[in-house]
């Protein structure tokens, strides 16, 4: 009975040992590729639901992810990066080697060695080229952009953008002046709301906007969905929408009379204008009224 009984302890003994064997083995890891000076990510042992990407490994810095590094991981939900956001920016990614192409949480370390969720980030400096980010990162939520920014280069890559917000730490007139490589490059190509500071330095909605300029460009306002109110001076001669699209432009106010309005050029748009986009549009009539434009009677 007693022999029984030791049999069967070491029977249970070499299961658990083997169980944690198995365990050891099914764990997901990183293929390497090694060469003098750099190290490229060429695949995963297996699927899982989360993978830890290291910034170095085996001295070496990892440099490329390879165009299929993780097609047989169809699970994977968070990335676990061992770096900074700008430590992320140096790695060549080439376009389907991307892990956020199926993963939809991003992490990264702080000053402190913690991991945090990436679901918002700065653009700081004068010209942004942002390649490696906010193509895929679904958990990326927020976009603050400082008064410092001239120019924007792969900054949303359009579609596969997820920002929803966008903290812009300027004016209007400060936002004009930003150049866009390509109309993608603008945050508010998929995002949905947009803050500018006011007077007193308070973000606000940018629900309604005011233009007083002879020459009017919008195209810096590409996908304001927020937007609901234009307000234009009468100085307003020509306007250039170009890629703009106010899809939820509700209302147009103009302060002159229906013959300046129709007066008004519409530069490189031969398919439309503001009516295009805008439910309704007001000018003012002999009394200084604004009126609702029937423009089927006009």
């Amino acid at each position: 009975m007693k022999f029984t009984k030791n049999i069967l302890i070491i029977f249970c003994l070499i299961s658990l040992l083997s169980l944690a064997s198995c365990d050891t083995k099914d764990e997901a890891e990183l293929i390497y590729q090694v060469d003098k000076y750099s190290c490229t990510i060429i695949g995963v042992t297996k699927d899982t639901e989360e993978i830890t990407i290291p910034k170095i490994y085996e001295g070496k810095k990892i440099k490329h992810f390879a165009d299929d590094a993780f097609s047989n991981v169809q699970s994977l939900k968070r990335v676990y990066y061992e770096g900074t956001p700008e430590d992320w920016l140096s790695i060549e990614i080439i376009y389907r080697g991307d892990p956020m192409w199926k993963a939809e949480e991003m992490y990264f370390l702080n000053e402190k060695g913690e991991y945090y969720l990436f679901d918002s980030y700065t653009y700081d400096g004068k010209i942004i080229n942002y390649d490696n980010f906010f193509r895929n990162m679904k958990c990326l939520k927020t976009i603050y952009v400082t008064k410092e920014v001239e120019e924007i280069r792969n900054g949303c890559i359009g579609y596969n953008c997820f920002v929803e917000e966008v903290y812009y730490e300027g004016t209007k007139e400060d936002w004009e002046k930003i150049k866009f490589r390509t109309v993608a490059d603008n945050p508010m190509y998929e995002a949905d709301k947009m803050y500018f500071l006011d007077e007193y330095g308070n973000h606000y909605l940018v629900e309604e906007l005011y233009f007083d300029v002879e020459n009017l460009d919008l195209e810096n306002f590409l996908g304001f969905d927020c937007l609901k109110t234009l307000r234009l001076s009468k100085n307003v001669k020509s306007i250039v929408i170009g890629f703009c699209q106010l899809y939820n432009l509700e209302k147009v106010y103009f302060e002159g009379t229906l013959n300046e309005w129709l007066n008004i050029s519409f530069k490189d748009n031969i398919y439309h204008d503001l009516r295009t986009y805008a439910e309704e549009i007001y000018v003012k009539n002999e009394s200084g009224e604004y009126v609702l434009v029937d423009f089927a009677n006009e």
